[in-house]
């Protein structure tokens, strides 16, 4: 497995969705040398629950986009992100209780699920708002206030990270 890497290819069009994107593949990518290092439980039990956290966030600001955009497929696009959160909350509630390493199986499933739901789900929104010619500004202005809200980069574990060197974009 290799590490998640940002590219043109990802991109909805829309800077803030794609910014919280990358997010998610630097998250995904923590992650795995989490699990390559060994490093301490509680780190990666951190880094996992920013994840988790991370992604809600962004599932509902996407949704919030979604709907004042008029986007006709936001039903279906709503319950592939609740499908999703329901699979990743009960491994990582299974990863809590169990006292259970991450493995490399689940790094690899929400590698392959968050690329292939970009290409192919995002895509189809990306196309709605282009046909539209949907101004994104109000929604972006206040979708980086929630997510500045949420201090990902403030938490302990972020420093040792950064050191890691590892970055998505």
């Amino acid at each position: 497995m290799i590490e998640l890497t940002w590219s043109d290819e990802y991109s909805v069009g829309v800077d803030e969705i794609d910014d919280q994107h990358k997010m998610l593949f630097e998250l995904v990518n923590r992650l795995f040398l989490a699990a390559v290092k060994r490093e301490d439980q509680q780190l990666t039990v951190e880094v996992l629950k920013s994840l988790v956290d991370y992604t809600k966030t962004h599932f509902g600001l996407e949704e919030r986009l979604l709907e004042e955009s008029g986007y006709a497929g936001l039903a279906g696009h709503r319950e592939d992100h609740l499908r999703f959160i329901d699979k990743v909350d009960g491994i990582a509630q299974r990863f809590h209780v169990e006292d259970r390493s991450v493995t490399f199986e689940l790094i690899n499933f929400l590698r392959n699920w968050l690329q292939n739901h970009i290409r192919q789900s995002d895509m189809e929104y990306a196309a709605h708002l282009a046909r539209t010619g949907f101004a994104t500004d109000a929604w972006a202005s206040g979708a980086r206030t929630e997510v500045g809200a949420q201090g990902i980069h403030m938490r302990p574990w972020w420093k040792f990270w950064g050191e890691a060197g590892t970055a998505a974009g």
